[in-house]
């Protein structure tokens, strides 16, 4: 059986309020997910996946902002959450300068020393 991808070309996004309700399409997330080889790795974040949609839609805080070193037309910004289990998250949203789209890229436990 073969699965066909959507004929629509609409992508499904989450609206920010640190951004000022803009969208932060989700889609990179699952490609940057299934590039993770180890299959533990791709469960230990894809756990994480609604605390950090949460956290999209309804976080203010200031992210920790960054240009990405590979590419100096996008910024990294990165929140931190907690679920409520008591456990530190991040998330990673990169944003593109000129055309101002925002990408969820990855959600990771944070490793406290």
């Amino acid at each position: 059986m073969r699965l066909e991808r959507a004929r629509t070309k609409r992508q499904p996004y989450v609206r920010s309020a640190y951004f000022n309700k803009d969208k932060v399409f989700i889609q990179p997330f699952w490609q940057h997910l299934w590039e993770k080889g180890n299959w533990r790795d791709r469960a230990r974040r894809a756990r994480f996946l609604p605390c950090a949609l949460e956290l999209l839609r309804h976080s203010r805080l200031v992210p920790r902002t960054q240009e990405n070193p590979n590419d100096r037309n996008e910024l990294l910004h990165r929140f931190y959450g907690v679920t409520e289990a008591g456990e530190h998250f991040v998330v990673q949203v990169s944003e593109n300068k000129r055309t101002n789209r925002k990408n969820f890229m990855s959600v990771f436990p944070e490793h406290t020393p």
